[in-house]
């Protein structure tokens, strides 16, 4: 069902009590919001809906409404209500939506009002005009960023490992269907972590987010809050994934914003650098330097090939721009590996 401001204002408004037992709301609307992020091929932006709880007292609460498909809108109501229902949703200045309502019969999700910036339209104009200050900028972020993630990690691990090997076997499928890819690259870099003793090292798994991007974090001057949790860890099963995934998934958006004119490789790569040192000495135990070079390897091949599979967005419409970043991953696949 498409949702307009109107109908589900009418919905809402059925509703209110329950969020607001204590108060006297008197009325509710709803206005459409528009996502202000930098649009990419194939990308389709969420409903965003922004609830003015109109008071007793003539005073507003503002909170978000965010309009997806059925199994998507359950499945994000599911995650967020199993995060906070373990007392992950403040660690320190860092957040993460509160669940108000599953409106089953809109396909809304109702949360609490997040303030702040999406940190991907900051970044990428870091990235495109350069310059000490915006640098500064970027590195603090980047720092608060990493730390949010190596603090939620530790609050969330599980107690089973795993290996970087064993996941470097299971994309394997994937890996099969790439086109263009060089002969022996995925046998020799399978090779090359089998025999790496941080390639068969185990490490922690913790709950993951599964789409942790500049995209999906908003930034005030007080708190970081990671939104859009509908591939999350569900709960109590929170080993989902080793440690690392979200710090490379994160990375590796970074990285993709060499796809746009004018941003140089060489200071994407810089910026996802600065990410992935803060990560790896905050995460506990930390990690090695080596571990995360290899593993990133890994997750770039893993990347291009469900780029190749049409699962990310830059595959459903291939222009010059997105053939050209293609050839960039495959090229930092290559046996140099992604440092140079």
């Amino acid at each position: 069902m498409t949702q307009t401001a109107g109908n589900l204002s009418a919905r809402l408004a059925d509703r209110i009590p329950a969020y607001y037992p204590d108060l006297a709301v008197r009325a509710a609307t709803v206005e459409r919001v528009r996502d202000r992020v930098l649009p990419a091929p194939g990308w389709r932006t969420p409903r965003t809906f922004r609830a003015l709880l109109h008071l007793g007292g003539g005073g507003t609460l503002v909170r978000l409404l965010h309009a997806k498909t059925g199994p998507h809108v359950a499945r994000e109501y599911e995650r967020l209500t199993g995060l906070w229902q373990q007392g992950f949703g403040r660690v320190g200045p860092f957040r993460i939506p509160q669940p108000l309502d599953l409106m089953t019969e809109s396909d809304t999700l109702v949360t609490e009002h997040v303030s702040g910036r999406r940190l991907l339209a900051r970044l990428a104009l870091s990235l495109l005009v350069g310059g000490r200050r915006l640098g500064r900028w970027r590195r603090r972020r980047m720092i608060h960023v990493a730390e949010w993630l190596a603090r939620f990690q530790r609050a969330t691990r599980g107690g089973d490992r795993t290996t970087l090997a064993a996941y470097v076997d299971a994309i394997a499928p994937k890996v099969a269907r790439v086109p263009g890819l060089p002969d022996g690259l995925y046998p020799h870099l399978r090779n090359e972590v089998h025999r790496n003793r941080w390639g068969r090292r185990p490490v922690m798994q913790a709950a993951v987010h599964k789409d942790f991007s500049a995209r999906n974090v908003l930034y005030d001057e007080q708190q970081v809050t990671v939104v859009d949790w509908e591939g999350g860890s569900a709960w109590p099963d929170v080993r989902t994934g080793p440690v690392f995934l979200d710090a490379l998934t994160f990375s590796t958006n970074v990285l993709a914003l060499a796809r746009l004119p004018g941003v140089a490789w060489d200071r994407a790569r810089r910026a996802a650098d600065e990410f992935l040192d803060v990560y790896r000495r905050r995460a506990r135990p930390p990690l090695a330097a080596e571990l995360v070079r290899l593993a990133e390897r890994v997750f770039f091949l893993e990347y291009l090939a469900d780029y190749a599979s049409g699962r990310h967005a830059l595959s459903p419409k291939r222009g010059r721009a997105a053939d050209r970043f293609a050839r960039r991953l495959v090229r930092c696949l290559d046996d140099g590996g992604l440092r140079q």
